[in-house]
Order: C-alpha cells, then sequence, then structure tokens
C-alpha cells in the first residue's frame, strides 16, 4: 500500500505539467494562469531572443500524451494581444517529454531587427486553450544550433497536421502565414481546474499513506 502511493504522488507532476516552451525562452508559466489569453498570464514583454527571419524551432516539453498546438504571431515592440498570423497551423502531439516543433513559417514582408511575439497555444484537456509566450528579434542570419535547440523525446511525434481551427476550440479557418487569431475561449474548466484536483489527491493521497504508516 505504501509503496502505491509513493507511485501516485510521482505521478502527479506528471499530469498537472501541459506544456513548456524551453526556447526560445517564454515569458514565464504558471499552471494556475495558463489558460489565461493571450499569454498565460504573462502580460509584460519580457527579455527578447534573437529568432531567424526565415523561421525557426521551438522546443517545447508535452506532459499529456496527446496534445493538440498551433504556433501565432504578433509584430511589434508590445503588440498586446494581435496575434493575427499564423506560423504553425494547428496539429496533434503523441507522446510525453521534449518535443519540437522543427519550422515555423514566418510571413515574407517582415525585415531584419523586427520585435515581435510568437504564442504557443494548446487544448486545455478540460475546455479552452493553454497559453505561452515568447518575445524575439527577428534575425537574416544562421542563428539557431538545432542540435541545443531541436530535441524530440523518444516515441514523440506528430499524429496530425494541418487542422481547421484553433487548439483552444475556436475557428478560424486559417493556413500557415495566413490571417487568424488565436481568440479567447468562452470561459471552461483549464488548468485552475486541474490545480485543485491535485489539492484533493494529494490530500487523500497523505490520509492513505498516514493510515499505511
Amino acid at each position: 500500500m505504501l509503496s502505491n502511493t509513493i507511485i501516485a504522488l510521482s505521478l502527479l507532476p506528471v499530469s498537472l505539467a501541459h506544456f513548456t516552451l524551453d526556447w526560445p525562452k517564454s515569458r514565464g508559466a504558471s499552471e494556475t494562469t495558463a489558460e489565461n489569453f493571450p499569454c498565460g498570464g504573462y502580460n509584460d514583454v519580457g527579455q527578447r531572443t534573437d529568432f531567424p527571419l526565415s523561421g525557426g524551432p521551438l522546443q517545447l516539453k508535452m506532459g499529456h500524451d496527446q496534445t493538440n498546438v498551433a504556433v501565432y504571431l504578433a509584430v511589434g515592440s508590445n503588440p498586446g494581444s494581435s496575434f493575427n498570423t499564423v506560423v504553425r497551423q494547428q496539429f496533434v502531439v503523441t507522446g510525453l517529454g521534449d518535443f519540437c516543433i522543427g519550422q515555423t513559417n514566418m510571413p515574407g514582408n517582415l525585415s531584419d531587427g523586427t520585435q515581435a511575439t510568437i504564442q504557443v497555444v494548446s487544448n486545455a484537456h478540460g475546455g479552452g486553450g493553454l497559453y505561452q509566450c515568447t518575445d524575439v528579434t527577428l534575425r537574416s542570419g544562421p542563428i539557431i544550433d538545432k542540435s541545443n535547440h531541436c530535441i524530440n523525446n523518444t516515441n514523440i511525434a506528430i499524429s496530425q497536421e494541418n487542422l481547421s481551427g484553433n487548439p483552444n476550440g475556436t475557428s478560424s479557418g486559417t493556413s500557415p502565414s495566413g490571417s487568424g487569431t488565436a481568440a479567447a475561449p468562452s470561459s471552461k474548466p483549464g488548468a485552475a481546474a486541474h490545480v485543485k484536483v491535485a489539492s484533493w489527491a494529494l490530500g487523500l493521497v497523505g490520509i492513505v499513506g498516514f493510515a499505511v504508516l
């Protein structure tokens, strides 16, 4: 019984970790605000990373065995919620751990030095969407070492591509590099609900562990 309790505790963080944007470095990530459009509760512009003007990889870490993902772009030094360009249309990732979006499709009308923000959206596994953003400066030179910034875990892969609509449940009918938006969804249980479930589960596990002892 005690060993089962320990196993249950060890599995909880995996079930709660939706996804993280590891490179370029995200503005921040929080389970309690991850469902807040447009950037998971991190609305202030953060440190910028040089990113290829022609498009480049995004390094994620996936916490669910199946996740819908899409990537959007907002141009400007502080673009707010204007994520009106699709740079990677919705697809489905199957598997856990490190996952690299190998290429994003940047618009062809941007120039070297353009400031922008990349938004990664996933489904919330309970309704709505989850959001993370990274602030970048687009550069024309070769600046990416894919050996460090594009890693895939074993048995993780894209199972479906070029799906219509957005992971948060809204519909845009857009195509890569086209006009569209990751619109804020209607209020549905998301990250906060998962946190509440976690608290209940931890309490239950603690009671069981105490009883065993």
